[in-house]
């Protein structure tokens, strides 16, 4: 606890396998407006959109048409179509369906990461990554010393405490937590890193009284010992 495990990684290496999906969009490139336009659109629409991707519709009925547009109609086509007239592109990833890596650290997270926390880590100005199907956080930018947004992330995923090595950077240096962040969120931090001091050196008050107990059984039973062989001797 208080430690959380980093590593550098390359992210041009082809041999590491890492991805950073969209959590907006979930991959696709395009928000859930756009497949619910599509639900909602009637037949003729539909056809219109296949003249328009120049898809061939082959119908020997009329009421074969419904069946055969939902599927000739795959999410890339739907998504070409909706990028090529600007609506419904996720703006967050500008319709990639990844996020973009500017920061070659990463933090390990000791847990799976849901969608719904994946959407709370991007608007703290992080972003989640996976590798062997484990996530790691990492930020989404850099040029400044971004520790608040970490912790906010951190907070953010459910955890009640922070990392040591994240404290020491913003202990005493109240101001540029409230430069960084929202006075909502800057005061979440500060109270998580009063809290994971106290946490930390309660910890360390027990491991020393726990140290100090076992010194004192040890000391006892040494005194005994000697006690029993000066009775002996005698």
């Amino acid at each position: 606890m208080f430690v959380v495990e980093s590593k550098h990684v390359d992210f041009g290496d082809d041999n590491q396998e890492w991805t950073a999906v969209c959590p907006i969009c979930e991959g696709e490139g395009y928000t859930e407006n756009c497949a619910e336009t599509w639900r909602m659109a009637s037949t003729e629409e539909r056809i219109e959109v296949c003249q328009r991707l120049e898809v061939s519709i082959y119908a020997s009925r009329k009421d074969e048409l419904p069946a055969i547009l939902e599927s000739i109609i795959t999410p890339d086509k739907l998504k070409m179509l909706f990028v090529e007239v600007e609506t419904a592109q996720c703006e967050q990833c500008d319709g990639q369906g990844y996020m973009e890596l500017m920061w070659n650290t990463v933090w390990k997270i000791r847990k799976s990461v849901s969608r719904d926390e994946s959407l709370k880590i991007v608007e703290t100005g992080c972003i989640i990554v996976t590798h062997d199907d484990e996530d790691y956080l990492t930020l989404g930018g850099c040029g400044m010393d971004m520790t608040p947004h970490l912790c906010h992330a951190w907070l953010e995923l459910g955890f009640a405490w922070l990392p040591l090595e994240w404290i020491g950077a913003l202990t005493g240096n109240d101001n540029y937590i409230e430069a960084c962040k929202c006075s909502a969120a800057a005061l979440r931090i500060r109270k998580a890193i009063e809290a994971t001091l106290d946490m930390a050196t309660r910890s360390i008050d027990g491991m020393r009284e726990s140290n100090n107990s076992y010194l004192r059984v040890l000391t006892d039973r040494q005194q005994e010992v000697t006690e029993d062989g000066s009775d002996h001797q005698e």
